[in-house]
């Protein structure tokens, strides 16, 4: 059974929850799969990016990613976002364990990805990406 598969059964589970089957107006509650990068530098510093301020969650800090789309592996949605979003390519990727979220406006299931680089600069302001206003994100850097 794969990382995905076993991401779905979670969500499954999670919904039976979250939805009260005897109140007929409850609605059905989004999920949403999210691949997401956690890059972290020969100090122990991670990348983070900061959320549109527009979007649920805005303001927020986290790790980059996005959405997977239903034709593209997990990976492979990491890769695009991060050369959308951020502009750079990332190396090697080891998947960390997926961790499913009932927020009030979607089941979210993120599916982490760990790689490791020389040396993070941080950068301030929007990322320079093909639509810059759909990608408002700032990137920073944490110290453990």
């Amino acid at each position: 059974m794969s990382r995905h598969q076993l991401a779905r059964g979670a969500i499954d589970r999670h919904r039976e929850c979250l939805i009260d089957p005897m109140n007929q107006d409850s609605a059905q509650i989004d999920s949403i799969t999210v691949s997401c990068l956690v890059l972290i530098d020969s100090a122990a510093r991670l990348l983070a990016t900061q959320r549109p301020a527009d979007k649920p969650l805005g303001g927020l800090w986290e790790f980059p990613g996005g959405k997977v789309e239903p034709q593209e592996s997990d990976e492979t949605d990491l890769r695009r976002e991060i050369r959308e979003e951020l502009q750079f390519e990332i190396g090697a990727l080891s998947p960390l364990t997926p961790v499913t979220h009932a927020y009030d406006f979607a089941l979210v299931t993120l599916i982490p990805f760990l790689s490791r680089c020389e040396s993070l600069q941080p950068v301030y302001g929007p990322a320079l990406a093909a639509d810059a206003s759909q990608h408002q994100a700032r990137a920073s850097v944490a110290t453990r």
